[in-house]
């Protein structure tokens, strides 16, 4: 349930529709709305009920959160390749961008965390010239190539999916209960079951992609912090609370919270001031 009584929406700096589309949703629920600028320390947010969503690099974010006593959950890099084989269906391995470089067969290779280059099939493995001078040790994710038919983003909130929308080719459409299709609801039948099942470790609160795998089913894509996520057609108001609980007083954690805890490295990240 949502706390309405003082929540705060705290944005980032950069302006998306996106936000304006959440900043729309937090007005309706009576929420307040602020947005962080010039990296100055938003004062007087005394209140504990805080939901924030931005597009940050993850130390920035990170830091912010801490010059407010709080903390921001999210997956880590090795959930995916963690994942019982079922609900992954391809094999996925957690390594070293230089590791990733052995062999010459194609592989779909993306950062583990963050965009230092853009997720995708490389055919020789070789990463565009631009990428040359990232680290041999950068965590990236490495996967077989495989056809995706269709792909879902789905919200989930303690492990119940509070909202669900199709991304991809062609028009978005907004999930919020009521009719849906055939497709749709073996989307809602898988991901429910992968959230029912205790084996599966999984943050409070996440965004997981799934998808459908051309002759192997149905299957998760990744796991991605709901914070920086982008709505794809997800109903804004019901990714309000999902937002919420990421965000959490450091003073509050739980020990299952402490799983998932966005970690910065000073060294790498400007001041935020306060």
């Amino acid at each position: 349930m949502l706390n309405t009584n003082a929540m705060l929406l705290l944005l980032s700096p950069a302006f998306t529709r996106d936000s304006a589309m959440l900043t729309q949703a937090a007005r309706d629920a009576e929420w307040r709305v602020q947005r962080v600028k010039d990296w100055q320390v938003p004062v007087g947010l005394d209140d504990p009920a805080i939901a924030y969503y931005g597009f940050l690099r993850a130390p920035l974010a990170a830091l912010l959160m801490e010059a407010l006593s709080r903390v921001l959950l999210q997956p880590t890099p090795g959930w995916l390749p963690r994942l019982p084989p079922q609900y992954r269906k391809r094999e996925v391995y957690l390594t070293t961008l230089e590791e990733s470089r052995c062999g010459t067969d194609p592989i779909f290779l993306k950062p583990a965390a963050g965009k230092d280059f853009p997720a995708g099939i490389y055919p020789s493995r070789r990463l565009p010239h631009f990428a040359a001078d990232l680290p041999p040790d950068l965590p990236v994710l490495t996967a077989e190539p495989v056809a995706w038919e269709h792909e879902y983003r789905c919200f989930v909130c303690e492990r119940c999916v509070t909202t669900l929308a199709p991304y991809g080719p062609g028009p978005m459409r907004q999930i919020a209960g009521g009719s849906v299709t055939q497709r749709e609801q073996e989307a809602l039948a898988f991901v429910r079951s992968l959230l029912e099942d205790p084996v599966v470790a999984l943050p409070p609160a996440v965004v997981v992609d799934i998808g459908r795998i051309e002759g192997r089913g149905w299957a998760v894509v990744e796991a991605n912090p709901a914070w920086a996520s982008a709505l794809y057609g997800c109903v804004p108001a019901r990714v309000l609370p999902v937002l919420q609980r990421a965000c959490v007083l450091s003073s509050a954690l739980t020990p299952d919270d402490r799983t998932w805890l966005l970690q910065h490295d000073p060294a790498n990240a400007p001041p935020i001031r306060g």
